[in-house]
């Protein structure tokens, strides 16, 4: 869920860090059944996160967005497709987008997303060699801020 919102000036304009955490994946589960049982738990916390997450950046919708963050979930999930936000690998990226396991990813759980003043340039998907997910390299430019 989004956390704590930071402020910093970048060369005089402000710029916001949304701290995102997706808590939603975080069960035990002996088979396949209680992940079914779990189904509307984890629905309802996805729509939770995405209405908490677009409440953060509708406050700082003047200002450039970007959010990158293990959401636990595919592109096109509820908790991911937000209205005027874009993302990074559909904009910049190439091929399939597949982050987890690192090593033979299968899902494609981590995404950056930006509003209407970011350009995504670039996007990749790169094995670090200590983490169970590929980390996101993304490049992009602010653009539309007025001083």
């Amino acid at each position: 869920m989004p956390g704590p919102i930071r402020s910093k000036y970048v060369e005089g304009l402000p710029a916001f860090a949304i701290h995102h955490e997706d808590e939603s994946a975080n069960f035990e589960h002996d088979d396949f059944s209680e992940i079914i049982k779990r189904a509307d738990y984890k629905s309802a916390w996805h729509f939770a996160e995405r209405d908490d997450l677009t409440s953060s950046i509708r406050a700082h919708r003047s200002s450039a967005i970007v959010v990158g963050v293990d959401f636990n979930a595919p592109r096109y999930s509820t908790n991911v497709a937000i209205d005027g936000i874009h993302n990074a690998h559909l904009d910049a990226g190439s091929g399939a987008h597949l982050s987890i396991p690192a090593r033979f990813p299968i899902w494609g759980l981590d995404h950056t997303i930006g509003n209407d003043r970011i350009i995504f340039t670039d996007y990749r998907l790169i094995d670090t060699g200590f983490s169970d997910h590929r980390a996101q390299l993304v490049r992009f430019r602010v653009t539309h801020i007025t001083r």
